[in-house]
């Protein structure tokens, strides 16, 4: 590798030690997001596209990965009359159709779920439930409060837990900090999450924290246009070789 071009800062220190030199000119998420929403529906238009009731919003991502998310729903679903006075709302990964989704989450368990609306969903929500992944960044880029859940196959866990040490989420990983709160597999229990949750919504300090946190976040991974600073650093590169 003569030039490494990466996408979270913290690599950089990391490929030094291998002798790779690593150039970071930004996250591309920060483009994307910004891309995205610039026409994002405000709260009322978002209900109202979906047919929803005028109340506040926990937004639930439980992941693309079927195992994940035969694991998480069923514990969510306990969680949602714990908070009768907000509804939830599914975004539903792109990669799985609504009849999956249907053999786990009926009407009777008052969870609405949205197709193609993930970023638009996180926008309008008070405090977001989200599976681990790439997802928790992007939570933590549109300003949304969050609380990261993960859990699976134990076989998987375990093999996982041998191999990962310290954080699993991109947003504590990147700051190298417990900004969210990890509720992984046996920790994932109802009364976990809705303690987290009633934090995230009613603790103002605590929320603000969390806000603050997500504020250094944004900040250390630079501005919009990294996309372009990217494209115009590998052409310099090119150049400089011919």
């Amino acid at each position: 590798v003569d030039k490494l071009f990466i996408i979270f800062p913290f690599e950089i220190e990391y490929f030094k030690k291998w002798g790779i030199d690593a150039v970071y000119r930004g996250n591309p998420l920060i483009d994307s997001i910004a891309d995205k929403t610039a026409n994002s529906p405000a709260y009322p238009e978002f209900i109202k596209k979906n047919n929803l009731p005028d109340k506040p919003v926990i937004a639930f991502l439980a992941g693309s990965r079927k195992q994940e998310i035969k694991y998480i729903v069923p514990r969510v679903k306990k969680l949602v009359p714990e908070f009768p006075d907000h509804q939830f709302v599914l975004a539903a990964a792109p990669s799985l159709d609504k009849d999956f989704y249907d053999k786990y989450i009926s009407p009777a368990d008052n969870i609405a779920v949205v197709y193609n609306q993930t970023y638009d969903t996180l926008k309008v929500a008070d405090v977001a439930i989200v599976a681990s992944g790439t997802a928790t960044l992007e939570t933590a880029l549109l300003n949304t409060p969050q609380v990261v859940c993960y859990g699976g196959n134990e076989i998987s866990y375990q093999i996982a837990r041998f191999l990962v040490k310290g954080y699993i989420s991109l947003v504590n990983i990147i700051m190298d900090a417990p900004v969210v709160k990890e509720l992984i597999q046996h920790d994932m229990s109802v009364e976990k999450m809705k303690n987290e949750v009633q934090a995230l919504l009613f603790d103002k300090a605590y929320r603000n924290n969390q806000l603050e946190a997500y504020r250094q976040l944004r900040d250390s991974l630079g501005e919009y246009g990294s996309s372009k600073r990217v494209a115009e650093a590998m052409v310099e590169e090119l150049k400089k070789d011919s």
